[in-house]
């Protein structure tokens, strides 16, 4: 509840200033920011090698925090890579205003972003959620009062940059904080050789799920690159618009759930205790929570988003109809991602993923060779959605299987 009641209040931050900041911004210049914003996630994804994401699993603390210094030493690292790749794009580009400041934007978010993830996860690891709620609070609220304060000022696409990077900075600042605070405590000091020894045990991060989530957030850039092409860039503001419209029942309840499930299950599988009633409630619930807001969009979108956003927004509206399906069931499934992680199950769950990308790339890639987006473009997101629908079904019905045959293995085991 503490972790749920967080982040409820940092999207409804969000949420309640949309209709506002949707008013100082174009599609296009939404679209502009979005790429900006993929292309961190997709560095800041693999910053670290998901180390941090091992964090919760092992039995002692200390531990755990070994594996929190080599999080942010890995991390580190790739801000180095960072900084020298935006070094060489200027050279090229030119070190214009405009250039140097997306340049180092790029770097501090990937900075931030380490420690924020790493920060988030060391959190869950020791229940302590308040932390997580408020630094998610932080973001929010800094994110989006800058936002519109720049939008008043016509800072246009950069003024969306500029603000996610100081509601990045306020987040993290948080986390950064707690973690030179418990580095210096006596149990916490730094031992390369736990530090090799456990970058081995759980070395399965970097190995399977890296190139599982490189492949996700890589395919969500590649995607808004196709679109730009293939449509324009308002286009692509409007289906990113769509898109975070659709996510808010996953970003205010799935996500926070997530986060618990993950401990839970964690909890569990160490206790060599059943998981499959809890992934299948936990799917229950999600399934519950999901069918008012999706019928609602699915049924009066277009106008809904018109009159919320502006009539400028009316193609988001329009896009969110046909999406509902995917985007439904995705916020069923996501939430429970984290099962393969907890079971050693990362490398039979990547392959889903990859049938997922395949035809997200097929259907904004290739599709457009036969349908002419001119003409026919809605028919390519009807392709795209229905096509994610059918895969989220069968890795809702994966999550289900695994956890059964864990369950059933964890017992033979234990008897």
């Amino acid at each position: 509840m503490v972790l749920t009641t967080g982040t409820v209040l940092s999207q409804v931050i969000g949420y309640a200033l949309a209709p506002i900041v949707t008013r100082l911004y174009l599609p296009e210049e939404m679209g502009e920011f979005d790429v900006y914003l993929r292309m961190v996630t997709l560095i800041a994804a693999v910053a670290t090698a998901r180390y941090e994401l091992s964090l919760p699993l092992p039995k002692k603390d200390h531990h755990s925090f070994q594996l929190f210094r080599l999080s942010i030493r890995i991390g580190l690292i790739t801000t180095a890579i960072t900084i020298f790749g935006v070094l060489i794009y200027l050279l090229f580009a030119g070190f214009g205003f405009k250039n140097s400041i997306y340049g180092a934007a790029l770097v501090l978010a990937t900075f931030f972003f380490v420690f924020f993830n790493t920060g988030t996860n060391w959190a869950i690891r020791v229940k302590a959620f308040r932390r997580i709620s408020i630094a998610k609070i932080l973001q929010s609220g800094s994110n989006n009062i800058f936002r519109v304060a720049f939008g008043y000022l016509k800072f246009g696409w950069l003024g969306l940059v500029i603000a996610y990077v100081i509601g990045l900075f306020a987040a993290t600042s948080f986390f950064f904080i707690d973690y030179l605070r418990n580095r210096k405590k006596e149990q916490y000091i730094a031992s390369p050789a736990k530090m090799r020894v456990l970058s081995r045990t759980y070395n399965d991060f970097p190995r399977i799920n890296m190139p599982h989530v490189l492949m996700d957030t890589g395919r969500e850039f590649l995607v808004a690159l196709l679109i730009v092409y293939i449509f324009d860039e308002a286009i692509f503001g409007a289906y990113s618009h769509s898109i975070r419209m659709l996510k808010l029942p996953m970003m205010v309840i799935g996500a926070a759930l997530g986060q618990v499930f993950f401990n839970r299950c964690s909890e569990l599988y160490n206790e060599r205790k059943a998981i499959y009633p809890l992934v299948r409630k936990m799917m229950g619930y999600l399934t519950l929570f999901s069918i008012l807001p999706f019928a609602l969009v699915y049924f009066v979108g277009e106008e809904l988003f018109a009159w919320v956003f502006s009539e400028n927004w009316r193609e988001s509206g329009i896009l969110s109809e046909i999406m509902v399906p995917w985007l439904l069931l995705n916020f069923i499934a996501s939430p429970l991602s984290t099962l393969p992680i907890v079971i050693g199950k990362q490398k039979s769950f990547f392959l889903l993923a990859l049938v997922s990308t395949a035809l997200q790339l097929i259907g904004f890639g290739i599709i457009p060779y036969f349908i002419d987006p001119i003409v026919d473009g809605y028919k390519i997101f009807y392709i795209v959605s229905l096509s994610q629908a059918a895969v989220y079904l069968g890795i809702m019905y994966y999550l289900l299987n695994v956890a059964k045959k864990a369950d059933q293995s964890n017992l033979v085991s234990n008897d």
